[in-house]
């Protein structure tokens, strides 16, 4: 009677811990958020922030500006792991919150109705502007993820990059799709 009593306790045990592991795990991320959370990682990797772009602290601010979150879960991994001596913080924003605190703003799709005003507001600021709208390196962004062969890739508006005082490795240079804007 106890081996069946304890098999019974073992296995109501097992079946409330199954389903609270179901239902707490994280979902799945698609490979696709995880492709461009790697992507943004080696940003931080591969661009240097001038020094006065940390005078409000030692943290690498990694910020999502977004409607909708295409690539925040995919990012939450990257939350204190160390660039160059800087450990990433990621911040979610909303329009209206300040954007020249960031070191990498991701400017989500569902944004693209402002960005004329988002690429103004960081215009001149070490503030790399990445984005995958439609023509935004013609609109002034930095760096644009695209798909292409069925992969995310990027290309690059050196220019815009340099003019806010970044520095991009030539490392990156070499595996972006596409530079413009001087090399």
């Amino acid at each position: 009677m106890q081996v069946r009593t304890l098999l019974q306790w073992i296995a109501v045990v097992a079946g409330l811990a199954g389903l609270f592991f179901s239902v707490a795990a994280p979902a799945q991320v698609p490979q696709e958020q995880v492709a461009k959370a790697r992507i943004l990682f080696n940003f931080a990797r591969f661009v240097e922030w001038p020094e006065a772009a940390f005078r409000n602290g030692n943290q690498l601010m990694l910020c999502l500006l977004a409607g909708t979150d295409p690539v925040g879960t995919a990012l939450e991994p990257l939350k204190g792991k160390v660039v160059s001596g800087h450990p990433i913080e990621l911040r979610r924003l909303k329009a209206g919150d300040p954007l020249k605190t960031c070191h990498i703003l991701f400017v989500s799709d569902s944004e693209k109705r402002r960005i004329d005003a988002i690429v103004t507001e960081v215009r001149g600021a070490p503030v790399l502007l990445v984005s995958e709208i439609d023509n935004f390196l013609e609109l002034g962004g930095m760096i644009q993820l695209v798909a292409l062969d069925n992969r995310v890739q990027f290309e690059i508006n050196l220019g815009a990059a340099t003019k806010s005082g970044l520095t991009v490795s030539s490392k990156l240079l070499k595996v972006a799709a596409s530079v413009i804007g001087g090399r």
